[in-house]
């Protein structure tokens, strides 16, 4: 779809204009260190099961009048009708490599260090930083937002799964001080969606 490789290579620019090499900047995509591929996929892993299992337990925590039961494998069927393409290899590129790689990389690494700068805090993300959780929702806000155009304004269910994820997405950076857990965790989610896990 041309309009989504104009939407993407606009977020790849946008990401690009909002890092920030200053001293607000603590997190980087592979962290500092030699890179452990086993830990990376550890934690996006585990953080994708944390976020599988827990998300509809606090949907119906706290949406109790809501007598459905939130099914992550059945909201992640709208990612699968929205991927239908002519080749399943472009699909599977696309919606397990390239765009949680993007999104990922915009929303919860430019976005973040862009909102750290404009309430003078650095984005060492610290447990005891006030700003820091106010960082974490202007983040999963932001990406919530952003997946109303693929889940529709009106489905709060599929929304709630999104800022749930976007949550759990930085979390695991607050933990790791690194997005390629992130990363990860948003490609084992599309990939599970598009029934790719399972075969």
């Amino acid at each position: 779809d041309p309009n989504l490789g104009i939407i993407y290579t606009g977020m790849i620019l946008a990401y690009y204009i909002l890092i920030d090499d200053s001293n607000y900047v603590k997190v980087t995509l592979f962290g500092s260190g030699n890179k452990q591929w086993i830990n990376y996929i550890l934690y996006g892993g585990v953080s994708y099961l944390i976020f599988y299992f827990t998300t509809p337990i606090l949907y119906s925590t706290l949406f109790p009048q809501v007598n459905a039961i939130i099914s992550i494998d059945t909201l992640n069927q709208q990612l699968l009708q929205a991927a239908l393409t002519t080749s399943e290899t472009i699909r599977n590129i696309a919606y397990i490599l390239l765009i949680p790689t993007i999104e990922s990389m915009l929303f919860f690494g430019g976005f973040p260090q862009f909102y750290a700068r404009m309430i003078k805090t650095d984005f060492t993300l610290d447990y005891k930083n006030p700003k820091t959780y106010l960082v974490i929702l202007l983040a999963a806000t932001a990406f919530t937002l952003f997946h109303i155009t693929a889940k529709g304004i009106n489905n709060w269910q599929a929304l709630f799964v999104s800022f749930m994820f976007a949550l759990t997405s930085m979390i695991v950076i607050l933990i790791t001080k690194r997005t390629i857990d992130a990363v990860l965790l948003h490609m084992i989610n599309n990939a599970h969606a598009l029934g790719v896990l399972s075969r």
